[in-house]
């Protein structure tokens, strides 16, 4: 140990939500690595050594905005997480990003932190909100921002059964995964009314006042704790209560951060703000440690003959995916302009009139040699007119196109072309092997190439 253990092989997922061509499907390709491990310090290294590898992965495949974020473990369980995401309005996963720091995380694990003006506190107070029972509502009707509000989210445990209350301000938006890590991962839905009424609150105009804390999950949102004089629900239909105060009027439950983080939030780093921004996940990283291991009694024997459960680590890529995203980034109206690392093949010839002026023999011996010379060829020898090709050339999207033509071959020439330049460059038909190989060597070594 450690043993690293890998694949590259279809998977198929019950997706029940396809889209985006190669973004989401049923089945993919995907690159699947295992490590396995005898301490937890061991785990740790190897995984920060595919960290590393997985940034060169990409930058050497061409994509120039890719990064790592912080992220849930979801169902593959563990104690770590890291996604690398394609920044790009495509993508369907949300990042939070810091403007002025290096901070970065999905939106489903991101933090903020609060900050609120000292005010005097004062008294509860009744007040009628008759038909506002709607956050929006009462803000409007008391002409106060949603910021001053606290609203309650009623979940059932679907573990005990119980309900779970979460307070929460009243402009923010319930994250559920973290809800569900607070509850030790019970799963929640929300709640029926029945279970709210046996726990003593009316729906719409629900708080914990006067509520036995005993019966319920009570989970407590930053954003409220520190935020002075809020409105909250009465308990009774059309009323709600003005200036609550958590530390005085309730100061009891679990305190997290329950809800997203929002645009313009602050940095948890403490500099400034963060931004939102759209991504797609294209590989995952996960500190696994011994879930599976210890399930599925799989162990190794340590110096002193006794056996020790693998601690382990997991390593994705989504191959298709990440052609979809090379294609999204390096592209034009024809098809897509592959970086040289990750395009099909490096050299398309075409062969116009093949019957004419010995082409035929002409591009088949091009091609063996080209071949013997290392190089990745396509040969397009289809009795098809040039524009018919060149579109199925540009869609295939090699770096370089030779064309041989009854035109140019009578000359004694043939002419080499770059997928998405427009100028051609005619040279001898003597010299396309070496015009051809040393035009990519050149092009392998230019990293900005694509």
């Amino acid at each position: 140990l450690p043993l690293m253990l890998y694949q590259v092989q279809t998977k198929f997922r019950d997706e029940p939500r396809s889209r985006g061509g190669l973004i989401r499907v049923r089945e993919f390709t995907m690159k699947d690595a295992y490590s396995f491990h005898a301490s937890q310090d061991c785990l740790e290294n190897y995984y920060e050594q595919c960290y590393k590898a997985y940034e060169r992965i990409y930058a050497r495949c061409g994509l120039t905005n890719v990064i790592s974020v912080e992220s849930d473990t979801g169902m593959m369980g563990g104690s770590v997480a890291h996604e690398f995401m394609y920044v790009n309005e495509c993508g369907e996963d949300t990042l939070i990003l810091g403007e002025n720091s290096d901070y970065k995380a999905n939106k489903e694990v991101a933090l903020t932190r609060y900050e609120y003006p000292e005010e005097e506190i004062k008294e509860l107070e009744e007040i009628h909100t008759p038909d506002h029972s709607t956050i929006e509502d009462v803000a409007k009707f008391l002409k106060l921002d949603q910021t001053k509000t606290c609203k309650i989210v009623l979940m059932e445990n679907l573990q005990d059964n119980k309900l779970v209350t979460i307070l929460v301000r009243g402009d923010r938006e319930i994250n559920e995964i973290a809800v569900r890590k607070a509850l030790s991962g019970a799963e929640v839905k929300f709640a029926e009314e029945d279970l709210i009424h046996a726990a003593g609150i009316y729906p719409g105009y629900g708080s914990l006042l006067g509520v036995d804390l005993d019966k319920v999950h009570l989970l407590v949102d930053e954003s409220i704790v520190g935020n002075p004089n809020l409105v909250v629900g009465a308990n009774k239909k059309d009323y709600h209560v003005k200036n609550w105060n958590f530390d005085r009027d309730l100061n009891s439950g679990v305190i997290g951060q329950f809800s997203f983080v929002q645009e313009d939030d602050l940095d948890p780093s403490g500099v400034g703000n963060v931004k939102l921004t759209r991504g797609v996940e294209v590989g995952n990283i996960f500190q696994l440690g011994t879930k599976y291991s210890h399930s599925m009694n799989a162990t190794y024997l340590d110096d002193n003959g006794k056996a020790q459960d693998f601690i382990m680590g997991c390593y994705g890529i989504g191959v298709g995916r990440l052609l979809a995203c090379l294609i999204e980034e390096h592209h034009d109206n024809y098809g897509p302009l592959w970086p040289m690392a990750t395009a099909p093949f490096e050299v398309h010839l075409c062969m116009l009139d093949k019957k004419k002026e010995n082409i035929e023999e002409l591009g088949w011996k091009a091609y063996r040699e080209l071949r013997s010379a290392g190089v990745e060829v396509l040969i397009d020898d289809r009795n098809e007119k040039a524009g018919f090709q060149f579109a199925d050339a540009d869609l295939i999207g090699a770096p370089l196109r030779i064309v041989l033509s009854a035109k140019t071959v009578k000359q004694g020439q043939f002419e080499l072309g770059r997928r998405g330049i427009r100028d051609k460059e005619l040279f001898a038909l003597d010299d396309l092997i070496t015009e051809v190989t040393s035009k990519l060597s050149t092009l392998k070594k230019d990293k900005n190439t694509f």
